[in-house]
């Protein structure tokens, strides 16, 4: 997976004003050339920033991790450090164990020889991290953290633990997603929690899945004419988009009116 997981949340988003700029990891796709990125603080200081000025962010959104002082070992709910696996067999069998066997194109022993490289030096990435002393300044800034209800790379509480970096004083507020939910503008100082319902890891690639299935759905309706049934469902990656772009409107409002943010 590279940056073009990202493409498709450009025309969605677009609608809110918001351009989506993926950032591409050396060694991927484009870069594949490039040896991979193993130390997370220095390849943070390498992303290009606009020359002669420094912004916040209008909204912080983070996904699928512990707050970053729960970051060492010693919070790891399950105790295998995968980039510390030199064997691919050892790897893939501890990959396969956590991860289980979502994506078919990880059967091909092809596939995982040539991205085998590339996910250990990501497990480096995310694994050895620690949250440098002196550095936990509160973000001024609102922030919603996103979660799947069934993903068991962490806790509840340890999502919940992100309110610790927030600086706005606004109480928190913790709720399944749902994709008729809301975000008003009124909400956005502090910090929100999202739990996705239904899904583990992988909410993402459900909500590319569903995505493609309703074009399916209507393509099909169009060619069965009036009266066909929608279908439809509730994964919980389309629950994400939902609150994804509710957020993005209410941060766009608050960067119209805070011209220092962007």
């Amino acid at each position: 997976m590279g940056a073009w997981v990202y493409h498709s949340w450009a025309p969605r988003l677009a609608a809110l004003g918001v351009e989506v700029l993926p950032l591409e990891l050396p060694g991927r796709n484009s870069r594949r050339r490039e040896p991979p990125a193993t130390n997370l603080l220095q390849m943070a200081a390498a992303v290009p920033a606009e020359p002669g000025a420094i912004h916040l962010p209008a909204h912080v959104f983070v996904s699928g991790i512990r707050a970053p002082h729960l970051s060492a070992a010693g919070h790891d709910l399950e105790p295998t450090r995968l980039h510390t696996l030199a064997d691919p067999d050892a790897f893939w069998a501890a990959f396969t164990q956590r991860y289980g066997n979502t994506n078919p194109l990880l059967a091909d022993p092809r596939v995982r020889q040539l991205v085998w490289p590339v996910l250990r030096a990501d497990f480096q990435l995310a694994e050895t991290y620690v949250m440098p002393v002196g550095r936990n300044t509160p973000l001024p800034v609102p922030l919603t953290v996103f979660g799947g209800e069934l993903d068991g790379r962490y806790t509840r509480e340890q999502l919940e633990a992100w309110r610790h970096h927030v600086a706005l004083a606004a109480p928190s507020a913790s709720h399944p997603a749902a994709a008729s939910s809301s975000f008003s503008p009124a909400a956005a100082p502090g910090w929100r929690l999202v739990l996705l319902p239904g899904v583990g890891h992988d909410y993402v690639e459900k909500w590319q899945q569903q995505e493609q299935q309703q074009k399916q759905k209507q393509q099909e309706k169009k060619l069965q004419g009036p009266g066909a049934g929608d279908g439809g469902g509730g994964l919980g990656g389309a629950g994400l988009i939902a609150e994804l772009e509710a957020a993005l409107a209410a941060a766009v409002l608050a960067a119209e009116e805070a011209p220092g943010c962007y």
